[in-house]
């Protein structure tokens, strides 16, 4: 089964993911990372975040659905773990569009819970900085309805 942890860019998931898997290993608790971000760098053939985030936007839109492939193949061969995802609902498209991943026949079988992160808009701008994801012109983003929220 799995936890999807959700929200925009720079909102923090994978700092509390993190924070999350090292509380649980502490109290002896066997949750997982589902370890997103290396599948996905793997899918797009890329080592790092930095190298992802130069990818065109369609190559970056085909690695996301391929993930949420692997990603339900791994819940199938091990449908007892606990893994949490730094996960994605709303992605968006090249005509600067959003597109909602649609919830699939699994996630009813596997998916225990769905936890939205929000920020306050000056620290997700901070971080998608430190990220060298705000205001790229060649990139589809939400930054600046983001900021401006």
């Amino acid at each position: 089964m799995f936890f999807s942890l959700c929200g925009v860019p720079g909102v923090g998931k994978t700092i509390i993911k993190q924070c999350v898997l090292e509380l649980a290993a502490t109290e002896g608790l066997d949750i997982r990372d589902a370890n997103n971000h290396s599948i996905l760098y793997e899918l797009a053939g890329v080592s790092s975040k930095f190298q992802y985030v130069q990818l065109p936007h369609a190559m970056r839109v085909r690695a996301r659905v391929a993930l949420i492939e692997r990603l339900y193949s791994l819940e199938i061969a091990d449908p007892g773990g606990i893994r949490l995802r730094d996960d994605h609902y709303a992605n968006p498209d090249s005509d600067r569009s959003y597109f909602m991943r649609p919830l699939h026949p699994i996630d009813d079988l596997y998916l225990a819970g769905i936890f939205i992160l929000t920020a306050d808009p000056s620290t997700i701008l901070a971080r998608r900085i430190g990220d060298g994801l705000a205001l790229r012109s060649d990139h589809a983003n939400d930054t600046p309805a983001t900021v401006t929220a």
